[in-house]
């Protein structure tokens, strides 16, 4: 949802404006709702599980370099190829958990119990609403610009209103893709002790192969 400073509405799955603001309306929005509308609408389900994107995913994961690079390419490629109907920043997050656990790592360096899993929570939710920030100026960048340009200021993203910063509608896909890299790469590396970032930086030796063979144990 993209937010106004006039009227505190906006864009409803960052597709669909649905502020008060007469006269203004996304041309897209307008196109799509005349072609469903037009034909009639089938119930169906809200989203599938896309098997196809998924296989891509699994498929693209890098399993060269540092342990660190294999756990945050499959973070940020999960997430990136968002192949499940809900919740993929969380199932990125607990395939990166596992794949980390099957190379002897712990992570997160704390226990997740008590004070440890509220503490996971607020690390997982901070990295979950700059990702899901980033996703929104990869996929949406000409309808939030043209929004931005309306004088809406804010993505409302997770419960939370996150600014919309003007220099991150110029970035083209690879700048977005480099930066939600980065921000994976870090997030993994916060949440290892010194111990964990040591063990992060050797050679993995792990592929698909040995990752299932472990997960099946």
């Amino acid at each position: 949802m993209i937010s106004s400073r006039h009227d505190g509405q906006g864009f409803l799955g960052a597709t669909q404006l649905i502020g008060r603001q007469p006269g203004w309306r996304s041309r897209l929005s307008v196109e799509r709702w005349g072609r469903r509308h037009a034909v009639g609408t089938r119930v169906r389900w809200y989203k599938g599980l896309d098997i196809p994107a998924l296989h891509r995913c699994i498929m693209s994961f890098n399993w060269r370099g540092t342990y660190l690079d294999v756990s945050s390419d499959i973070l940020f490629s999960t997430i990136v190829t968002h192949p499940f109907p809900n919740a993929n920043h969380r199932t990125a997050i607990s395939l990166t958990r596992l794949f980390l656990g099957s190379a002897t790592i712990a992570w997160p360096h704390f226990e997740l119990r008590g004070r440890g899993i509220r503490r996971f929570v607020s690390a997982s939710t901070s990295f979950i609403i700059s990702s899901k920030y980033l996703l929104q100026i990869l996929r949406h960048r000409p309808m939030i610009r043209l929004a931005f340009e309306e004088g809406f200021t804010h993505l409302q993203l997770a419960g939370q209103s996150v600014k919309i910063e003007s220099s991150d509608l110029a970035l083209d896909d690879a700048d977005i893709r480099s930066r939600h890299q980065a921000l994976a790469r870090r997030f993994v590396d916060d949440l290892a002790d010194d111990t964990g970032q040591h063990l992060l930086r050797r050679s993995c030796r792990t592929g698909l192969r040995d990752w299932v063979a472990w997960y099946q144990r």
